[in-house]
């Protein structure tokens, strides 16, 4: 670490604005290195470096980097990341501008801003349209199709979100013609992502067999995930109430399977300390 914050010291003394930004990142991980951070972050967003602007608008956000929490000074840092073309900067911006936090609430600046992130790569703004279409908000109508299309490209990219509101088309029929195997296969990869509603939802499939598939010992790892992942409330509600339905079909030694798949998902998603989509 030394020799690398040694090398973007000497580039960003040469004038590289790059170089700021990637020294600010390392002092950041660093310990106390917070107020340092926070300084190089200043300087490299003021030699337009749009991640500056972004790390910089969720500092104020959330109250990082010794910064007291300034909603309106993080949508500013956003819109100005946004400017510079950062698709993370925008999508950011969008969420702001859709809640109403920092500022004035606008919805339709807020899908405008979305319909710009999802342009420069972002997936998570295009679950953000699909969830608008679904609904219909911002000025559009609902629009299931427009919506699946949305989700399908996030899903596609690894967004569990998404890949769980594709299982829900696929389920009701909506925007999608109905299919249970699609809808499986799609409550499958948002819970292998982390998404604890669709632990819950997939468990409850397959404990009800949906789409043929009758496995209770499957069923149960993930309703036992979904329950210990959730936040006391509805969902966890369902998901201890749908495991307990699982875990009375089981013999002891199927029981002890459930512990130990549960255990393998643990150790292998380390990362995920917390659960994807709450209801």
């Amino acid at each position: 670490m030394e020799e690398a914050a040694r090398l973007f010291e000497r580039a960003a003394s040469h004038g590289q604005a790059a170089a700021l930004f990637d020294l600010a990142v390392l002092k950041e991980t660093s310990k106390d290195g917070a107020a340092e951070a926070l300084s190089l972050y200043q300087d490299a967003a003021g030699q337009g470096i749009s991640g500056a602007c972004v790390r910089l608008g969720r500092a104020a956000r959330d109250g990082e980097l010794g910064l007291t929490a300034d909603d309106a000074a993080a949508r500013s840092w956003f819109r100005r990341a946004a400017d510079l073309g950062d698709a993370e900067g925008a999508l950011d911006l969008g969420a702001m501008l859709m809640s109403g936090r920092g500022g004035k609430k606008d919805e339709a600046a807020a899908l405008a801003m979305y319909r710009l992130a999802a342009d420069r790569g972002a997936v998570t703004a295009e679950t953000n349209i699909g969830g608008i279409y679904w609904v219909g908000a911002a000025g559009v109508a609902m629009d299931r199709s427009e919506a699946v299309r949305h989700y399908r490209v996030a899903a596609e990219t690894g967004n569990a979100v998404a890949a769980r509101m594709l299982s829900v088309a696929y389920g009701t029929g909506d925007g999608v013609p109905r299919d249970e195997a699609l809808q499986l296969r799609w409550a499958r990869k948002a819970a292998v992502l982390g998404d604890a509603v669709a632990q819950n939802t997939l468990g409850y499939l397959i404990l009800t067999g949906v789409g043929g598939t009758y496995d209770y010992v499957e069923a149960a790892t993930w309703l036992s995930l979904a329950a210990e992942r959730s936040a006391p409330g509805e969902l966890h509600d369902k998901a201890v109430e749908n495991l307990r339905t699982a875990m009375a079909q089981l013999k002891p030694d199927e029981q002890a399977e459930v512990a130990r798949r549960v255990t393998h998902w643990r150790e292998v998603n380390k990362g995920q300390d917390k659960a994807i989509g709450q209801l």
